[in-house]
């Protein structure tokens, strides 16, 4: 980074809350739910460090009790609170304590809404005119950190009446000095990695560097199978992160809190804790060896059965330290980090033939780790083998021009290589973002910038009931987070065709998988079973179903049950409208019945019981005084047209009933669920016949 590179930092000045030497005071928040489901206020020391590293961001830390100057570090807080990104708001809310002092809230805080209330209106002033200078810093100081351009980075500037700064407008470099000759620079053993955000690995990075030291990797060792490996050693790492850096908001449950609190702090790996150490500067320094600019002879050395034959167009993707949250869609800064990627990677792979072209496809947030990106991009007129060759001997190589880039020299050298057929790629063309000129909205739109559509976050199965094979839809769990991924009966029941009076009457069993290679008598099914943390609901975890394969249901018919509700004239009725039809309902023929017969039917009983409700009207009415019994009249009529319109949506519902019924589109519909659109037809509609209406 140039000396003349200045990061935006809080105004002492401009901070409202002061103690005399640092930005604190007392406040309540409103704590985690406890073991009666209650959520008490809890007086806490709430305190912003205004002196911080340059690698770190501002925090709201809070404390059990007031704490010396020199204990009021992060492994001492019951709570951190990222200030960046966040909105202040002076609203309440309902609660059970009647005392509640002045209340606002910091809403984007770990995702969620922190609740918190001064003693007076004063203080609550004071504290949101603070947080609000202070989250406007932070933000800029995340966005200048990412690597905005100059001007985006002025008017975050002027935003918070700092200098615009001046310099170079490159994303911030490994390599640090700008005036080493561009034949000669410092490249570390292992690609060195600008840590931006909070959660980093210094252990794996460690022991990545002991095994280059014992034996160094070369292209030869590397194939596919490592390229996939490397990703699944850097999913369990990602694994490994989000437990350390769980942060615990209960103060119900003290015990719990202060373990949890402990487990984070003991993480050495927070970039939060302080500035970079003189001594750990110089350990890294001993790594570094002088070399000149690589070539890519070195890289085209690669025998080509060191990676299997890829066939057809591919789609790589590399995982950068870069937070794509400060590069909004359609903005200046992300097509600066789209050319300067698409820039290096030519480089990287630019041979005697020519620099071939490098389109990127997609730029998304890392699932789970929001704070890395992921960039997917295709070679034009360059085999997918040739590619993959080339980019994982540069990857490998700690000397390769691949971690000089402008944008590549952040790339996640754990996270690998990965690639994938461009068939099973969803391209997302870049639709223009939506833009506010209010900053709550705004913050709100950015937020959500990056969702992923429904395809990209999901996988298909193929449910077979009797004759019937349907695709499903499933929430794919190595995307999204495991406990939100689930199979509901009634989404399998609705897809094999249970739909309509006839959904309630059948209960998914389990699902059996039938192409998995096993005998059918050997195939275990997936039971559908109770989830105590969805008060009982069955349910399947989604991580038990593989991507297209087949499963057949099994379900439990209860439909037959229905008919014991119904009494003898019900029964009678039914019997009466099903020979109308030309059913026998005594046999066990289940010989299916034809729709339009069916709608016609629904629609002849619908217009006898209309025209029973107007002979009724017409009996009632017959014989009235005009003049004199107006009102009545009026009831009459109001009465007459409630009835009908009663028979008509009975009418509109039974005949959907019956579209739903014919699950086939065949316009059959099978016998059993005939009967029961009938039967709920005499169950919930009244009979003008069995009751005087006026």
């Amino acid at each position: 980074m140039n000396s003349g590179r200045e990061l935006p930092e809080v105004d002492v000045e401009r901070l409202k809350v002061w103690d005399g030497h640092r930005c604190s005071g007392v406040l309540y928040k409103k704590g985690g739910t406890g073991s009666r489901g209650r959520r008490n206020w809890n007086k806490r020391h709430f305190l912003i460090h205004h002196d911080i590293g340059r690698t770190e961001n501002y925090e709201l830390a809070y404390f059990k009790g007031e704490v010396a100057i020199s204990k009021a570090v992060r492994r001492h807080a019951k709570g951190v609170l990222s200030l960046a990104g966040c909105i202040v708001t002076e609203s309440s809310t309902d609660h059970r304590k009647g005392d509640v002092g002045f209340e606002f809230q910091l809403v984007g805080a770990r995702d969620a809404t922190f609740e918190m209330y001064a003693s007076t209106q004063a203080e609550q002033q004071q504290w949101c005119e603070t947080l609000r200078y202070v989250i406007t810093v932070a933000n800029a100081r995340r966005s200048w950190l990412m690597g905005v351009t100059s001007g985006a980075a002025a008017s975050l500037a002027a935003e918070i009446g700092l200098a615009t700064p001046q310099g170079d407008d490159r994303p911030l470099s490994p390599q640090g000095d700008d005036d080493q000759s561009p034949k000669k620079k410092k490249f570390p053993l292992l690609p060195a990695r600008f840590h931006l955000s909070s959660k980093t690995n210094e252990s794996a990075s460690r022991e990545q560097q002991r095994r280059a030291m014992v034996s160094p990797v070369t292209s030869e060792d590397e194939d596919i199978d490592t390229i996939s490996a490397s990703h699944e050693g850097s999913e369990s790492v990602e694994e490994e992160e989000e437990e350390e850096e769980e942060v615990v908001d209960n103060d119900d449950e003290e015990d719990e809190e202060e373990e949890q609190v402990t487990k984070t702090t003991d993480n050495p790996s927070s970039s939060r804790q302080g500035s970079e150490n003189v001594d750990e500067e110089e350990e890294e320094d001993k790594w570094a060896v002088e070399t000149t600019e690589p070539a890519i002879e070195s890289v085209e050395e690669v025998e080509e059965e060191c990676i299997s034959e890829i066939t057809g167009q591919v789609v790589f993707s590399l995982r950068l330290d870069v937070d794509c949250v400060g590069y909004p869609p359609d903005s200046s800064e992300r097509a600066n980090l789209r050319d300067n990627f698409a820039a290096d990677v030519s480089r990287v792979l630019k041979d005697s033939a020519g620099t071939p072209t490098v389109r990127v496809v997609d730029i998304r947030p890392a699932v789970d780790l929001d704070w890395l990106t992921i960039v997917d991009f295709e070679v034009e007129c360059v085999p997918g083998e040739v590619v993959a060759k080339k980019l994982q001997a540069a990857l490998s190589d700690t000397g390769s021009i691949i971690y000089a880039g402008d944008v590549t020299a952040f790339v996640d050298c754990e996270h690998g290589l990965e690639l994938r057929p461009a068939a099973d790629t969803v391209l997302r063309s870049e639709t223009r973002a939506a833009l506010s000129p209010e900053p709550a909205v705004a913050a709100i739109l950015l937020r959500y910038a990056g969702d992923r559509t429904a395809e990209e976050v999901s996988f298909n199965v193929t449910l077979r009931f009797g004759g019937r094979r349907r695709q499903f839809r499933v929430l794919d769990p190595f995307v999204l987070r495991r406990s939100a991924c689930w199979v509901w009966p009634q989404d399998v029941l609705e897809t094999i065709g249970f739909k309509g009076v006839s959904a309630p009457w059948v209960d998914v069993v389990s699902l059996t998988p039938t192409t998995l290679g096993l005998a059918p008598h050997l195939a275990t099914a997936l039971p559908f079973t109770p989830q105590p943390r969805f008060g009982g609901l069955t349910a399947l975890a989604a991580t038990l179903l593989r991507r297209d394969a087949e499963y057949d249901v099994q379900v439990r018919d209860r439909r037959l049950e229905a008919f014991d509700r119904l009494d003898d004239a019900d029964r009678a009725k039914l019997r009466e409208i099903f020979a109308k039809l030309g059913v026998n309902t005594d046999d066990d023929d289940q010989v299916p019945i034809r729709r339009p017969a069916l709608e016609a039917t629904i629609k002849k009983i619908a217009t006898d019981a209309r025209t029973l409700v107007d002979d009724q009207h017409s009996a009632y009415v017959e014989g009235f005084d005009t003049d004199n019994q107006c009102r009545a009249l009026d009831h009459a009529d109001a009465v007459r047209a409630h009835h009908r319109s009663t028979i008509g949506n009975a009418e509109q519902s039974a005949l959907a009933n019956a579209a739903l019924a014919d699950a086939n589109g065949t316009g059959l519909v099978s016998k059993i669920d005939c009967a029961l659109i009938i039967a709920a037809w005499i169950q919930t509609t009244l009979d003008p016949n069995k009751f005087q209406l006026f």
